[in-house]
């Protein structure tokens, strides 16, 4: 197996500023379901209620030579024991493979620390290196439907069976 290029910590505060470069960057949006411009004031107290909450949500800080790289959050879904994951690189750290690196190891990681058996992730079909990004952390494709007028994969990753 290959040694992890990767690191994760915790999110916190001082990391909104960056979160909300890699969050309104233009191709992010574009991919997004939300393509809008956030603005930093209510940008903080989203993050400020996701840090607040660790018994529904993780985030992340995917880090490179100590260096941030991206992000991924999990947060817990209306059925207790399932998750829906977000992700986003750095521009300069897309098309290397480290998301789905990234989206592998923070799924695992978040699903152990939520006691999640389910992670969906929700992808606009246009967007095939997240499709791709996704299907190589062990995602499986489940259904494809529209939501909020956009075209939709919904992939589902499952947690491993605990009994022998």
């Amino acid at each position: 197996m290959n040694a992890p290029r990767i690191s994760l910590r915790p999110a916190t505060l001082d990391d909104a500023e960056l979160l909300l470069e890699w969050r309104n960057d233009p191709s992010t949006r574009s991919r997004s379901l939300d393509p809008s411009v956030i603005e930093l004031e209510p940008h903080v107290a989203w993050l400020g209620r996701r840090l607040g909450n660790p018994a529904n949500c993780r985030v992340y800080i995917a880090e490179r030579d100590e260096h941030p790289v991206g992000q991924l959050r999990v947060e817990r879904a209306a059925a207790a024991a399932q998750g829906i994951v977000s992700v986003s690189l750095d521009a300069g750290a897309r098309g290397t493979g480290l998301g789905a690196e990234l989206i592998a190891t923070g799924t695992v990681r978040a699903a152990s620390e939520l006691s999640l058996s389910q992670v969906t992730a929700i992808v606009k079909d246009d967007n095939l290196a997240s499709f791709h990004a996704f299907t190589k952390a062990g995602y499986g494709e489940t259904q494809r439907e529209l939501v909020q007028g956009h075209a939709v994969v919904i992939l589902d990753w499952f947690a491993p069976s605990s009994s022998s």
